[in-house]
């Protein structure tokens, strides 16, 4: 995943928003216990995570609040869990994908 950050280092969304490589487990229906490394990016008290599928194709959930700065976006109240990473756009390259989140952060909102 640095690698993948690396290679958009010039993308606004990650020299602006890049906050971690985030490990997350989740329960999969019918998989059991996944457990995912994902750049995650924060704006404010704001945080997205991105992922690719088995397609090649790109994903993320969008952006979600999450409890103070120093928060897990899986830590309740956030509104992580299997129902983010279901049913969002795909997307054919992560640089589009980037460009959405840039395009939808919550800060530029108000």
């Amino acid at each position: 995943m640095i690698a993948l950050i690396d290679a958009h280092k010039d993308h606004p969304l990650v020299k602006e928003h890049f906050y971690q490589v985030a490990i997350v487990t989740l329960i999969v229906p019918g998989s059991g216990e996944a457990t995912m490394y994902l750049p995650e990016f924060r704006d404010g008290l704001n945080a997205a995570l991105i992922w690719d599928d088995a397609k090649d194709q790109w994903g993320s959930g969008g952006w979600i609040p999450v409890a103070h700065a120093e928060a897990d976006i899986t830590c309740p109240p956030s509104a992580f869990g299997m129902q983010y990473m279901q049913g969002n756009p795909a997307f054919p390259t992560v640089a589009a994908l980037l460009s959405e989140l840039y395009g939808t952060r919550p800060s530029q909102q108000h």
